[in-house]
């Protein structure tokens, strides 16, 4: 794989943010009723699913580009592809329901983002496959309360169906980093 540079990516993952010219049309045809209110802790899941999302994307960018490993490179390659589409079903659910989406990285994440960026070689791996086992854990939590705990019977259903996906994220970033023995994830 060649080298990409992480303003291409960016740019590239921008792009994907922008909707497309069939966007407007598709809103002009839908139905013409307001989207029912959604309750506060929905809008803050949604809120803080796309916000961890893009972190994932960006970490896995940086993964991609300068890991050691190249099961660590592929690693991140899979989270920049599937955290992009889980991206982009909480961007249409959120437009669908008239939510708002920031996609600025928090505090904490810009940090571990800088910490990524300066490491290089097995010290960029392993900081960034325990990053991604603590993370995912945490994405995995906050999935199933919404699943089960959850107001809204769209944004439950998109972190049900969310759900798996993420397990198999945190299994195999438990692997990498040797937080759990491969075959026990079978």
């Amino acid at each position: 794989m060649k080298p990409v540079s992480l303003l291409v990516l960016l740019l590239a993952f921008a792009a994907l943010l922008v909707p497309g010219p069939g966007a407007r049309a598709e809103r002009a045809s839908s139905s013409s009723t307001a989207p029912s209110p959604m309750p506060p802790s929905d809008r803050h899941f949604l809120e803080d699913a796309a916000v961890a999302d893009t972190a994932e994307i960006v970490y896995g960018t940086l993964a991609a580009q300068k890991a050691f490993s190249p099961l660590v490179r592929e690693f991140g390659q899979t989270m920049v592809n599937q955290h992009a589409r889980g991206l982009d079903a909480l961007r249409q659910l959120a437009a669908r329901r008239g939510v708002t989406l920031q996609l600025r990285l928090t505090s904490d994440q810009i940090s571990q983002r800088n910490r990524l960026t300066r490491l290089g070689g097995v010290f960029f791996d392993r900081a960034y496959v325990v990053a991604m086992a603590r993370d995912h854990k945490e994405r995995v939590a906050m999935y199933e309360r919404e699943t089960n705990f959850g107001g809204d019977p769209e944004v439950m259903s998109l972190a049900a169906r969310t759900l798996p996906t993420l397990r198999q994220h945190l299994i195999r970033a438990q692997e990498l980093a040797g937080q759990r023995p491969r075959d026990s994830a079978k």
